[in-house]
């Protein structure tokens, strides 16, 4: 028999940071009793620290999708064909 059990890692990048489920409860109570209001916590069972994870330009994200896919058995996407990002004032290649 097949095991098709799912773990989800985070590969996380600069700025980002990982919360394991077995610690999620607890800091939406936390996150709940500061900000007074329902806070949801995305939960993973582990955290992978991409050798990018410290240089912040747009090539060490492509880098690490690449690694996350590359790593994988299975991938589930998410794509909005409608969606543009906000444009940004004074960026040159807006």
């Amino acid at each position: 028999m097949q095991d098709y059990s799912i773990t989800r890692l985070m590969y996380t990048c600069q700025s980002e940071s990982a919360t394991l489920e077995k610690d999620r409860a607890s800091l939406e109570q936390v996150y709940n009793e500061v900000a007074k209001d329902k806070v949801h916590i995305m939960g993973f069972e582990g955290e992978i620290e991409h050798k990018t994870k410290h240089i912040s330009n747009k090539a060490s994200y492509i880098e690490r999708n690449y690694a996350m896919i590359n790593d994988s058995d299975y991938c589930i996407f998410y794509y909005n064909k409608d969606y543009l990002p906000k444009k940004r004032k004074h960026y040159k290649n807006d």
